[in-house]
């Protein structure tokens, strides 16, 4: 339920701001400034994007502080799915209290449950992205 209920309220919250395509997805808790352009097929969760930045079409940004005046080519993925390398492994079964494929838990605590600044990919100012990213 929190993905479409966050990007429900996304899409109220963006729907009268003209730099925001409405076929974007761009949930609730993501910081947008109003001079920030946002195509469509965009999907942005959990992200602050800075003054006068652009992101293209089919990009797709979780837990990223993007500056001012950059611009974001279509189809990057940035800062997706974190993985520790402070544990056992990077196995959901290490990383993600739910149980795994394989029906079993081993551990009491998400990776996801850090604050999200340990996750967080910065992208500062005025930088031009045109390849897949990923933290």
């Amino acid at each position: 339920m929190f993905p479409i209920a966050h990007y429900i309220k996304g899409i109220a919250k963006n729907l009268f701001n003209p730099h925001i395509s409405i076929f974007a997805i761009v949930s609730a808790n993501a910081q947008v400034d109003k001079t920030a352009c946002i195509y469509r097929g965009v999907k942005a969760k959990r992200v602050s994007i800075g003054a006068y930045t652009y992101v293209a079409a089919h990009t797709e940004i979780e837990n990223a502080r993007i500056g001012k005046f950059c611009s974001i080519a279509d189809h990057c993925r940035i800062g997706m799915g974190a993985h520790t390398l402070k544990g056992l492994s990077t196995s959901p079964l290490f990383t993600q209290k739910k149980r795994s494929g394989c029906q079993v838990m081993w551990t009491e605590t998400n990776v996801n449950d850090k604050p999200l600044e340990e996750n967080t990919v910065q992208i500062g100012n005025d930088v031009w992205s045109r390849f897949t990213c990923t933290n």
